[in-house]
């Protein structure tokens, strides 16, 4: 590995360990801080937050379902349509054939 991309790695991780000291420290100096009803503050914003993002994660897994329930029905009705205009056809020529065979016949 060049010099130079040794050095400059070793220089990010000195900053990174730098910066993770100082929020260590920071946030160590603002638990001592704390004090418990702050904590039941937080955990109750928390906990809001939390049932908000379900309801809302819930609403759309409603609407996805309910999307693709009406794309499979859809998709049903059409191949429900394919198959019985296939068997029209099919008795079209059916009956196509017969005519001029009966045809051919007199």
């Amino acid at each position: 590995m060049p010099t130079r991309t040794r050095r400059k790695n070793l220089q990010k991780r000195r900053k990174r360990r730098l910066f993770a000291a100082i929020a260590s420290e920071i946030l160590s100096g603002e638990m001592a801080e704390r004090k418990p009803e702050q904590d039941e503050l937080e955990n109750m914003r928390n906990e809001e937050e939390r049932q908000r993002t379900h309801q809302q994660w819930a609403i759309a897994v409603q609407k996805s379902a309910a999307a693709f329930n009406r794309k499979t029905k859809i998709l049903a009705q059409r191949q429900q349509l394919l198959i019985s205009l296939r068997q029209n056809l099919k008795q079209f020529d059916d009956k196509k054939i017969v005519g001029i065979t009966q045809q051919t016949s007199a």
